[in-house]
């Protein structure tokens, strides 16, 4: 099979994940986590819709390509789908990260004796809101005793949102800006790969960079992360680049 100078171009710029499958976009990501392009042939075109097109075949007016992996920084074309905006919308909603779930924060199976699903609806648009009973228990018994509810602890919270990977990386499945993963840490918003180096590792000067090691921005893993400076950060960053563009030759 002879591959096309488009399909070579996808498959020298993706890191291939052997648990998920996922094509990883080694380039840029924008603020919504998506993989982009922009050379001669593409200006910042998002990259998953590119190999949907050189892989799959042309994508119709006005459709939609959707993740079936959940991972926007896929370009897997085995883990894209044509959609409608309404298709779309609609699965994103009802497969959120949080219906993956098996188990609730402290570890208790949704199973059918122990799951209660509330119906909350706004306007026309209704949804149903999952918890746990044996949680609720627990709760309604501290409340009895005067005792206010146990929060689960930050390094507890931290990782109900990551996926362990075959590769070592940690992937986060919650929340993202610009392809890094976000987390809530001390009332604020915050990267979560710094986070999980300050949790952790060590804490370390807010001035560095805290770089990966392993090109995979979604990963939160401590020990695939190292705290640099930022000229250190840019030298690397222009190392990658140019090791891109000779693969690419």
């Amino acid at each position: 099979m002879i591959l096309s100078h488009n399909q070579i171009l996808i498959l020298t710029s993706v890191m291939c994940e052997i648990e998920s499958k996922c094509w990883i976009w080694k380039k840029t990501i924008n603020a919504n986590g998506y993989g982009t392009l922009n050379n001669v042939y593409y200006k910042n075109k998002r990259a998953h819709r590119i190999s949907y097109e050189v892989f799959v075949g042309p994508i119709k007016e006005k459709m939609q390509i959707n993740h079936i992996c959940k991972n926007r920084s896929c370009v897997n074309p085995e883990h894209l789908e044509q959609l409608t905006h309404a298709e779309n919308g609609s699965r994103n909603k009802a497969k959120h990260y949080n219906s993956f779930k098996t188990h609730c924060i402290r570890g208790h199976e949704y199973n059918e004796e122990n799951t209660v699903f509330t119906i909350r609806k706004i306007g026309h648009d209704g949804w149903a809101l999952r918890s746990c009973k044996a949680c609720r228990k627990i709760t309604s018994k501290q409340y009895r005793d005067g005792l206010s509810p146990k929060r689960p602890g930050l390094e507890e919270r931290f990782m109900t949102k990551v996926k362990k990977q075959d590769s070592g990386c940690w992937e986060w499945q919650a929340s993202t800006f610009n392809g890094y993963g976000k987390f809530r840490y001390k009332g604020e918003m915050r990267l979560a790969h710094r986070i999980s180096y300050k949790v952790f590792k060590q804490d370390f000067d807010e001035s560095l960079v805290i770089d990966h090691m392993c090109c995979n921005r979604l990963c939160v893993n401590p020990d695939h992360l190292q705290a640099i400076t930022r000229e250190e950060n840019s030298r690397i960053g222009n190392k990658n680049k140019i090791e891109g563009r000779k693969e690419n030759l």
